[in-house]
């Protein structure tokens, strides 16, 4: 059957001119190439939306399993701001200061919660990025004072700049 190369006339529009060749039954098996192409690894399709899910969801849920692992860790974390008020603390930090809730220490000063001059030299340390760790005094919220052994280092931010103390006990 020849091909038509002139202008044809469509139901839409009226005359349009072709530019291309008009369709023949010659594409019917690339059709079909294609449906079976479609059959034979839409599972595969599947498997591989799926996949893409899962990677999508995976940070939001390692964060979760960070944030339940800090939370539940035998020994206290605390982190705090740049001007050293408290940002975090774990459920192990509130048994060990004597708290119930969070909100009852969040955003105080560090210095309520430590007696004499050490924590005056760590955030001095902390704050040109150099880590400490060793022995201190902590005050209770009832003003009890014991022994604190502890690590701090700085949270760098993407930059490398810091952003955050931060300390476990």
């Amino acid at each position: 059957m020849p091909t038509p190369t002139g202008p044809v006339r469509t139901a839409r529009s009226g005359l349009c001119p072709r530019t291309r060749p008009a369709r023949s039954a010659s594409l019917d098996p690339v059709e079909r190439e294609l449906s079976d192409l479609r059959k034979r690894f839409g599972d595969q399709e599947a498997e591989l939306s799926e996949l893409r899910k899962e990677l999508q969801e995976r940070p939001g849920r390692d964060l979760a399993l960070l944030g339940r692992a800090l939370e539940s860790a035998a020994f206290g974390v605390g982190i705090t701001d740049l001007e050293g008020r408290m940002l975090y603390a774990n459920q192990a930090v509130l048994r060990m200061w004597g708290f119930e809730r969070k909100a009852e220490l969040i955003g105080r000063p560090l210095l309520d919660f430590w007696e004499g001059d050490g924590i005056l030299e760590t955030l001095a340390a902390l704050s040109v990025g150099v880590s400490r760790s060793g022995e201190d005094t902590g005050r209770r919220q009832d003003g009890s004072l014991f022994p604190v052994q502890f690590s701090a280092s700085v949270v760098m931010d993407d930059q490398g700049d810091p952003c955050a103390p931060s300390a476990h006990s």
